[in-house]
Formats: structure tokens, sequence, C-alpha cells
């Protein structure tokens, strides 16, 4: 090769690399665009199935069991699958909305009084305790920080 065709093989590859790092910033707007509708819409999910049981206790039956479970007693044991996959995705709903409910005061430090009060739900104490078990299940899970007693923040950015 002579020193032309180096010089014009650099060049080539110097902007075909200039390319893909335009190409992976797009993707980076594009990836952070989805995630953050991804984070809204598992927030919807989750205020709408905590309203759904956090109404009444028949309406947490309803949701697991279905509509003809709300003329029967169901058990606190009961173990069926349904049920069980019911609660999982109960729990999992009301972590996300805690989760969302964190993400959106960036920057300040939040308690589980704090996201009940956002919920309208100061004044239920079963659910300030499941927000308490999202809270200490999300600093697990490496979702969120703790910053002190009762006190927890977002990640930066948000939650991945």
């Amino acid at each position: 090769m002579t020193l032309l065709e180096n010089v014009e093989h650099v060049l080539e590859a110097v902007n075909d690399l200039r390319d893909l790092r335009n190409k992976l910033a797009e993707l980076d707007e594009e990836r952070a665009a989805v995630e953050e509708r991804i984070r809204r819409r598992l927030g919807e999910i989750a205020g709408a199935a905590a309203e759904s049981v956090n109404s009444t206790p028949a309406s947490a039956t309803q949701l697991i069991m279905g509509a003809e479970a709300s003329s029967r007693h169901v058990s606190p044991g009961m173990t069926s699958p349904l049920v069980r996959a019911g609660m999982a995705l109960v729990a999992l709903a009301s972590k996300e909305r805690v989760l969302a409910t964190i993400n959106e005061a960036q920057g300040r430090t939040i308690g589980a009084l704090d996201i009940a009060q956002a919920w309208g739900k100061s004044d239920d104490e079963a659910t300030i305790n499941s927000i308490r078990a999202s809270l200490s299940r999300l600093t697990a899970d490496g979702k969120i920080r703790k910053m002190g007693y009762g006190r927890y923040a977002a990640l930066e950015g948000g939650a991945a």
C-alpha cells in the first residue's frame, strides 16, 4: 500500500467510526426514551392494581380469583397457584408503583409516609406497611438507595 492509500484507509475508518458513534448516541437516546415509557407504564399498572386491591378486601379477591370468588369466602392460607400468581402480580405492581413514585421525586429523599400521602393513602396503615416492604425489597434489589432511617432516594438517572 502506498502512503496515499494508507491515509485514505485511515480517513475512511475515522469516518466510519464517527458514524458508528453517532448511531450509538441515537440508540442511547432511544433506549432512554423506551425505558422511561416502560417506567411510566409500570407505574400506571401498579397504580391501577394498588387502587383495586386497596379499595376493599372483596375487590382484591375479585382481582386475584375472578368475579365468582366474590360470592364465597377465600381463606388467607389458600395456596392455589392462581391466588399465589395474583398476589405476586399485586406485590410486583405495588413495588413498581413505589419505584415510579421515588423516581418522580428525583433529587429528594422520600419515606413510606411521603409515598402514602402522594397516593392519598396516608391514613391506611396496611398501605404504609406494604410500601415499607416494597422499599426494603427495592433497596435489596439495588433499585433505590437507603439514605438514612426510613429515607430513600432514586438512583442517578432513575432505576434501571
